[in-house]
């Protein structure tokens, strides 16, 4: 649920991590959290593994200045 004057969500991206490290990602980004939790779900069942987790982002930032 989206409040008032609250920015939602637009992109989400399938991240593997370990004690809050994350060392691979899926490449592909994602515009509707229901694919990507989907998509987590595939991973995580063909790895045998639950270390793959959905991350969401308010938008991309540039860091390097």
């Amino acid at each position: 649920m989206i409040l008032p004057d609250e920015t939602p969500i637009v992109a989400y991206k399938i991240v593997k991590s370990s004690n809050q490290f994350i060392y691979a990602e899926d490449s592909k980004i994602y515009k509707r959290k229901g694919d990507a939790i989907k998509r987590r779900d595939c991973l995580n069942t063909l790895e045998d593994c639950t270390d793959y987790k959905v991350v969401g982002a308010y938008g991309w930032v540039e860091v390097d200045d």
